[in-house]
């Protein structure tokens, strides 16, 4: 591969979602409630696989 494949001007986004997008979804109450649900989860396995209850 040549060098040009791997820059990127600075007007080039560095991902597929733009600020307003992030932005929406942080906002977003639903997906709020979806993360907050996926983090307790998590937190659960962890402290399951150290052998304390969840929370």
């Amino acid at each position: 591969m040549s060098d040009s494949a791997h820059t990127h001007e600075k007007s080039d986004p560095a991902g597929v979602m733009d600020a307003d997008y992030a932005l929406g979804r942080e906002r977003a109450p639903h997906l709020k409630f979806r993360y907050q649900v996926r983090a307790r989860l998590a937190v659960d396995a962890f402290l399951a696989r150290r052998g304390r209850q969840p929370l």
